[in-house]
């Protein structure tokens, strides 16, 4: 089961933002690893949270990539303390907006269809799902 986790560094009041298969083992590593990265040039690192995104690795990269892109020191203390799932997660850091040209909803984490396949489409969880019998 993969998640994203976000630690932080009191001595230089840094966050760092991560994925793993496990959250325990990975904190140890940034703690205790004798290369040279940027979180040893930190140290020590505490958890500050820990969201399962599930058993897909690409997506627990995307979600990784989404809160880095965002660059907002903002955006990842509100995911430490308000955010508790993945579909709130998701909600927080996947930006949504009308495709002006098909009409369809796009997300960074979700497949678009193209122009060839459009129809109604729904953004469902995650998932962007077609609409049955509906009225375009």
């Amino acid at each position: 089961m993969f998640s994203v986790y976000i630690l932080y560094s009191q001595s230089s009041d840094r966050y760092y933002v991560g994925y793993t298969d496990n959250v325990t083992r990975r904190l140890d590593e940034h703690n205790l690893n004798d290369h040279t990265t940027y979180t040893s040039k930190h140290r020590p690192w505490i958890l500050k949270k820990s969201i399962s995104i599930g058993f897909d690795r690409g997506l627990a990269m995307r979600f990784e990539r989404a809160i880095k892109k965002s660059k907002s020191r903002l955006v990842i203390e509100r995911i430490i303390l308000e955010i508790n799932t993945v579909e709130e997660l998701a909600r927080l850091v996947i930006p949504i907006h009308r495709d002006d040209l098909s009409g369809l909803i796009r997300g960074s984490l979700v497949r678009v269809p193209t122009r060839r396949e459009a129809k109604p489409y729904r953004l469902v969880g995650l998932f962007l799902c077609s609409i049955p019998d509906a009225d375009v």
